[in-house]
């Protein structure tokens, strides 16, 4: 008799800086392979124009994300720490708030790098948290995995204590 499990996909949000042309179709194929993996990952690059506006879209797809990818680069922490509007700076306020609302607390948002130099850009607010670099099957299946709580090593049950009494 074979069980089968069924789970809930999570809903993901990849938050990123469009840097250039190459970055955004990193950004895709790597949403394209979650999705593929059954990760409902979500990206702007799939919209059109939303209806609501991109603020609005944006804020909606962050709370209702369990996960948020924050793809770090230079450019993208910069803009996190910019005053002038821009994507990246509103999708970061949403973050940081919702990271106060939290106590600093955070199972969500999840620094994921496409080159490991990058490293040095992960914003202060995220820094202590592992981040994940996708450029090799192995980051890329350490996050998978992450995503759909699929853990590499499993805790074996708790036996019962044994008491074997003093010793003569």
């Amino acid at each position: 008799m074979t069980t089968t499990m069924t789970t809930t996909s999570p809903r993901v949000l990849i938050s990123y800086s469009h840097d250039s042309d190459a970055h955004a179709v990193q950004v895709r194929q790597l949403s394209n392979r979650l999705r593929a993996d059954g990760v409902d990952c979500r990206i702007d690059q799939y919209i059109l124009n939303p209806a609501e506006g991109w603020p609005l879209w944006m804020d909606e797809q962050v709370e209702a994300a369990n996960f948020v990818l924050v793809v770090f680069t230079e450019r993208y922490a910069t803009r996190s720490k910019q005053k002038q509007k821009s994507g990246v700076r509103f999708e970061s306020v949403l973050i940081l708030q919702e990271l106060y609302e939290a106590g600093l607390i955070n199972d969500k948002f999840i620094p994921v790098l496409f080159d490991p130099v990058d490293s040095k850009h992960i914003v202060k607010w995220l820094k202590p948290f592992n981040h994940y670099t996708v450029d090799s099957d192995t980051g890329y299946e350490s996050l998978r995995r992450r995503l759909l709580n699929d853990p590499t090593v499993v805790m074996p049950p708790l036996g019962s204590p044994t008491k074997k009494g003093p010793i003569n």
